[in-house]
């Protein structure tokens, strides 16, 4: 039954990742029909001209994956399953950058080196920061960070060559002055810079600006600031794996199963085995033997501290004469001893005297005699029983910290002469994940803040400009450990993954901010809010779009992984405004 529930649960998986990738490319498609579609409606470009960019576009975002898997075929020869998951979050992250250059030609802009360096450092810090996955331990990692740092070059290389084919481009080199794009050209129609805001934003930037050059958001914001770093220093605190890996599957297509599992009760004298796979029943029998002595010394001390106790068939399975010879008289005596006291027995329990009768029919087990049922469990393909070992241990391992310190200490048992014997089970390998998960975990975080750090240290040189690029990453992961601290969100294999994406939309973020800064010193808010937030907010919406398919699966571990990523990508556009905000009051103080 485990088997066929096993089974059934990988195809859910499946079911799951097909139908993130659809509704998430869906998505995507109807975002990128929408702009397209209000580009028309500004008299921009004529219908057959907006078919052909969109089919343009489309081909460039297909090219690219197709691009990106082929040379990934070279280097491995098939995909983890998980690993499939990016697709519609690289696709999102590509229809930004893409949007962009677009945005520029219909500008009439051209994609020069230098125009383009914002593009090309939000690519380089968010394909850094995924990048980091390529040397975690886990297998799916290292596969998303491979295709990540494959294909946003190749993405960045085909808009650069295709995207001057288009016809956008072709009227603007021809002189149409009706590709010039309306002052209102944000990310709602462009995506990029524009000249003025919506009339409906006016009232909420002159209260912004109008509040930032207080005092009471210059201090407020440093009250606030310490008050995260406060809370984030106790909601790390409260940082914690689900070592359940079940509650993070989908629900298998076999109730009937499940139901008469759960009818079976559960014996509370023992717990699920681990198994140990002998060499051979020579060796099998030899180390079953040694460990029942082990077990039962008296002055064992810490030695096989976290075992209860020992089984096998192989170990107890006569093989020779010399073993046969044995327990044939000890049979025998026992019928004996029944024959004897034959009116005893009769006045016993029922129970008893169906023992007793079972008894006078024993003998001597073989290989050849044992019942199907008991063959088709401890039996190899290649035939005979196999030397297998059942090592029960002595407490519950069904949380993360009991299957750990279960797996550190009886994941291998050594014999007196030092020759190692390996266990497994599903809370051994479920072990072994959250072992590397949590190894992984502080990999994705840590790696990619230092990167980030040599990399815009490169770029800018001045650790001021450094500080404020980091600013809206810093943050965004003081607001999730202070929610972590209200409202623990446990990390697990799925959702951790999204920590370098959120590292690196967050630098995303801080790179444009600072880009204002440099080209407008401190009055930078008004073009910050004009131009390169509404960007921001686009930026990250279609990068929420690529995740939004995992919303809507029947897989709870990729709902979590959906909704960490949605809501941090969120909380790090909010940031980003919070800490301008607070960057506009700081310089323009008395």
């Amino acid at each position: 039954g485990d088997y066929v529930d096993h089974y059934y649960r990988i195809q859910g998986i499946r079911e799951a990742v097909g139908d993130a990738l659809w509704i998430g490319l869906l998505a995507l498609f109807i975002f990128l029909w929408l702009y397209m579609r209000k580009v028309g409606k500004e008299g921009v470009l004529k219908a057959g001209d907006l078919a052909f960019d969109m089919a343009l576009m489309l081909g460039i975002l297909a090219a690219g994956i197709v691009l990106s898997l082929g040379i990934f075929s070279l280097l491995q020869k098939e995909i983890n399953l998980f690993a499939a998951i990016i697709f519609s979050v690289l696709v999102g992250m590509n229809l930004d950058y893409l949007l962009h250059m677009y945005a520029m030609i219909r500008r009439g802009e051209a994609l020069s080196w230098k125009k383009t360096a914002p593009i090309r450092y939000s690519a380089l810090t968010t394909t850094l920061a995924i990048a980091s996955l390529m040397f975690a331990d886990l297998d799916g990692f290292v596969q998303l960070g491979i295709i990540v740092t494959i294909n946003v070059p190749i993405h960045l290389a085909s808009c650069y060559l295709w995207l001057p084919f288009s016809a956008a481009a072709r009227k603007v080199g021809a002189g149409s002055s009706s590709v010039a794009v309306p002052k209102v050209d944000i990310l709602a129609s462009s995506g990029v810079e524009g000249e003025t805001q919506p009339e409906k934003n006016t009232q909420l930037y002159g209260w912004l600006k109008g509040g930032a050059e207080g005092s009471l958001v210059r201090w407020g914001g440093m009250t606030v600031g310490l008050m995260l770093v406060m809370g984030a220093y106790f909601g790390l605190e409260h940082v914690e794996f689900n070592s359940d890996f079940n509650s993070l599957e989908p629900v298998t297509r076999t109730p009937d199963f499940r139901e008469a599992a759960r009818k079976i009760p559960e014996p509370n004298f023992v717990q699920e085995p681990s198994f140990l796979l002998a060499p051979s029943k020579d060796s099998a029998k030899i180390f079953f033997s040694e460990l029942k002595t082990r077990l039962n010394d008296s002055n064992r001390g810490d030695d096989l501290g976290y075992v209860e106790q020992v089984e096998s068939l192989v170990g107890r399975m006569p093989s020779d004469a010399a073993e046969v010879a044995p327990k044939t008289k000890k049979i025998e005596q026992i019928q004996e001893l029944i024959r004897i006291n034959q009116e005893y027995m009769a006045a016993l329990d029922g129970d008893i005297q169906r023992y007793s009768e079972w008894a006078l029919l024993a003998e001597v087990p073989s290989e050849e005699a044992l019942p199907e049922y008991l063959l088709n469990r401890f039996s190899l393909r290649t035939g005979g029983l196999a030397p297998l070992i059942l090592v029960y241990p002595n407490q519950n391992l069904s949380t993360g910290t009991s299957s750990l310190e279960y797996l550190e200490n009886s994941g291998i048992l050594y014999a007196r002469d030092g020759t190692p014997y390996v266990l497994a089970s599903t809370q051994l390998i479920a072990a072994s994940v959250l072992k590397r998960l949590i190894a992984d975990t502080r990999w994705v975080t840590i790696a990619p803040f230092l990167a980030l750090f040599l990399v815009i240290f490169g770029i800018y040189r001045r650790l001021s400009w450094v500080a404020m690029a980091l600013a809206p990453l810093v943050g965004t992961f003081l607001v999730l450990l202070c929610w972590n601290l209200l409202f623990t969100v446990p990390l697990h294999v799925y959702n951790v993954v999204v920590l370098p994406i959120i590292i690196g939309v967050s630098v995303d973020n801080g790179i444009h901010l600072v880009h204002t800064y440099q080209v407008h010193g401190k009055d930078f808010f008004g073009p910050f809010w004009s131009k390169v937030y509404p960007v921001l907010v686009g930026c990250s919406f279609t990068t929420v779009l690529g995740f939004v398919g995992l919303l809507f699966v029947k897989h709870p571990g990729m709902v979590d992984m959906g909704a960490l990523a949605i809501g941090s990508i969120s909380i790090s556009v909010l940031v980003t405004l919070g800490f301008a905000t607070w960057l506009h009051s700081w310089t323009h103080r008395g």
